[in-house]
């Protein structure tokens, strides 16, 4: 981050109710982000949130949850970041079932990101994995629908040059070799998606 500029977005993920406990959950990247770079204006946070989808008109469900890949602009709130920082609805959270990511909607999030980032000169994204946290999609099958998709809207969009996609680790070694090779046999040097 501290060498980044505002040609670069962060992308961070939340679920449809967005400002719960996840904007502190050191286990999401959402909560993981603000307890770095804000830990003492969470609950600023969480009102500038509400205020960015109030303004944009998102409609909301009888249990207050946004529509699954809903993004919203927080560069204004983290200003001392260069880089733009966007936020985006990547799980639902449903009463008595949970956090829950699905194909549809790792689709729709690409989707909206690429849309949200379009009239902002953003060339370069930094991404996770998107439903395979909480999502509990698995690691790999969420790692292919997102290539899939960048793939997609790599032919809408101009804009995007280059995205990172971050894995932990712990996830990494999970990532079969046929995998990462997908992603240099089918990305040419123009668009180059990387992990």
């Amino acid at each position: 981050i501290s060498n980044s500029n505002t040609s670069q977005g962060i992308v961070l993920c939340a679920n449809t109710t967005f400002i719960d406990e996840c904007v502190a959950d050191k286990h999401s990247t959402f909560g993981a982000f603000n307890l770095t770079h804000c830990p003492d204006k969470i609950q600023e946070l969480q009102k500038y949130v509400k205020e960015q989808l109030d303004l944009m008109k998102y409609p909301q469900d009888s249990n207050g949850a946004y529509p699954i890949g809903t993004a919203v602009d927080l560069s204004a709130f983290y200003q001392k970041i260069p880089a733009k920082v966007f936020l985006v609805a990547s799980t639902s959270k449903k009463k008595a079932v949970g956090f829950k990511a699905s194909p549809t909607s790792i689709s729709e999030c690409i989707r909206q990101i690429f849309e949200i980032t379009a009239d902002q000169r953003i060339s370069n994204l930094r991404i996770p994995v998107l439903g395979s946290g909480h999502g509990g999609v698995s690691i790999n099958s969420a790692l292919l629908l997102q290539l899939t998709c960048i793939k997609h809207y790599f032919t809408l969009f101009s804009h995007i040059k280059v995205i990172d996609i971050i894995v932990l680790e712990k996830d990494a070694e999970e990532i079969p070799d046929y995998i990462k090779n997908k992603i240099y046999q089918e990305f040419d040097r123009k668009n180059i998606a990387k992990i």
